[in-house]
């Protein structure tokens, strides 16, 4: 919840005053289901459709917060087809975007960044995201629906 407390503070100072904070969903009993995953994350903002919105916004004002979100808990399956699908074409936008040495996603859904160039994309890392490399992935985020990047 800190994590999500910085980033509605981040958006709120970048021209979103009403963003609202975090509130862990009810029901829970504390506890982040095994199926969790990007929406379920982003849940923790968004309480409507209009809220989508502001939550896109908050994510293009804010990214070095937003690649900072907490990944969710492994997932017990490997993703569907559709979400591989969709995991090629961010790789491949990235390629097109002049990354020409990203790699596609491993069949587990993660993506061997982990001492590359790319290592910066990576949930956690303290390497720093070169201004190309962030404008590459801010391009192919339309991409990421119902994933977030992981790092192996």
């Amino acid at each position: 919840m800190a994590w999500g407390r910085a980033f509605a503070a981040c958006v709120r100072t970048h021209g979103t005053p009403t963003f609202p904070d975090p509130v862990y969903p009810t029901g829970r009993a504390g506890a982040i289901p095994a199926h969790a995953d990007a929406a379920w994350a982003t849940s923790l903002f968004v309480r409507g459709p209009a809220d989508k919105v502001d939550l896109a916004r908050a994510l293009n004002a804010c990214p070095q917060l937003a690649r900072q979100m907490p990944p969710p808990p492994q997932a017990l399956e490997p993703p569907t087809a559709l979400t591989l699908h969709h995991m090629r074409q961010f790789a491949q936008c990235m390629r097109d975007h002049g990354q020409s040495g990203f790699p596609d996603p491993k069949s587990d859904g993660s993506f061997p960044i982990l001492g590359t160039p790319y290592t910066g994309l990576a949930p956690f890392s303290s390497t720093t995201v070169g201004p190309d490399l962030l404008a590459a992935q801010n391009a192919c985020l339309k991409f990421q629906r119902e994933w977030r990047l992981r790092a192996s």
